[in-house]
């Protein structure tokens, strides 16, 4: 009984372990997303409000396709993680665009 024990618990590890490093993989390849803002006016707050509505849907959408088409417990942490650095990099992106630096067209 004690060897089964054993042989259950080496596998939990071996599960946990190989559920970090899938994690840690789908972190360093998160999706990018296109979002298209020429018909919004970014000096505004309607307008930049409207950029971050899109940019919310289309980086759910992006992070749910990376990782199957289904957001559930086992990867709702990868999913969240996914979501906040496509966010963050489109904050990046529009400050860059709210102090005239130049980006590739969208």
């Amino acid at each position: 009984m004690t060897a089964i024990r054993n042989l259950s618990t080496a596998f939990a590890l071996a599960a946990a372990v190989l559920g970090l490093a899938g994690t840690a993989h789908a972190q360093a390849e998160s999706p990018q997303i296109e979002v298209r803002y020429g018909d919004l006016d970014l000096a505004t707050a309607a307008g930049r409000a409207k950029f971050q509505q899109r940019v919310a849907w289309y980086s759910d959408r992006a992070c749910r396709d990376a990782l199957g088409g289904t957001v559930n417990v086992q990867n709702k942490t990868t999913f969240d993680l996914c979501r906040k650095d496509l966010m963050q990099r489109s904050d990046s992106q529009l400050a860059a665009l709210m102090t005239g630096q130049k980006l590739a067209a969208r």
